[in-house]
């Protein structure tokens, strides 16, 4: 049976780049980040300067780019960017990216690591790296805003919900990992939203199969 990659996604500051290079650590497998290979697709220009040359709507067909070629790969560990639930047309109107989560569904458990709007301004607090998403606004003005609108994306786009504010980043990769054990042993087929690990707050993990495909 073919590997299935570990696709995490998420907001900024939920601990993408984290819980990828333990799982990596752990698993042994291969780490690719999507920003990473966004830049190398735009030879070698930094985000900020590519957004700000050509815009986040060719940044994104960047970010399609590379969601197309990983989604061929197998058994690797995919840090995907904020966005890649994200689709922008050139007047900045923005929607769910049914593109580039289908691309990456190809042979990926996309996992979704959820924390508070709170959490994730604190992690990224002084990060000048970031390219800002809205202007004129504090970094938790613009994390809550963002957040508003890709909040149900990621849960649209998610097979699995790992909460990184309850769970430490030890515990986080640990319940990925069995996630990963468990969906090579079978395929669930249900189309529901169900708790598939209990035993009180610390294990803050859900199943979310697709609602996009629930009738």
């Amino acid at each position: 049976m073919p590997k299935k990659n570990i696709a995490l996604i998420g907001g900024r500051g939920s601990g993408k780049t984290t819980l990828s290079k333990l799982l990596v650590s752990k698993l042994g497998r291969r780490l690719y980040g999507m920003d990473d290979l966004v830049i190398y697709e735009a030879r070698g220009q930094p985000i900020p300067d590519l957004v700000r040359d050509m815009g986040w709507h060719h940044f994104r067909d960047l970010e399609m780019l590379v969601a197309a070629k990983l989604g061929n790969f197998q058994g690797i560990v995919i840090d995907c960017g904020g966005g890649v639930i994200c689709d922008q047309d050139e007047r900045g109107a923005q929607s769910y990216s049914d593109r580039k989560v289908g691309a990456l569904k190809e042979n990926s458990i996309v996992v979704w690591l959820d924390c508070s709007v709170a959490t994730q301004s604190e992690r990224i607090r002084g990060d000048s790296n970031r390219v800002p998403l809205t202007r004129g606004k504090s970094a938790r003005e613009e994390m809550e805003e963002v957040m508003k609108l890709r909040r149900p994306w990621y849960r649209k786009a998610a097979d699995y919900i790992v909460n990184t504010e309850i769970n430490a980043p030890e515990e986080a990769a640990e319940k990925i990992i069995a996630i990963l054990e468990q969906e090579e042993k079978d395929q669930p087929t249900q189309n529901s939203l169900e708790t598939v690990v209990t035993g009180g707050a610390t294990s803050a993990i859900t199943r979310a199969v697709n609602p996009a495909t629930t009738a």
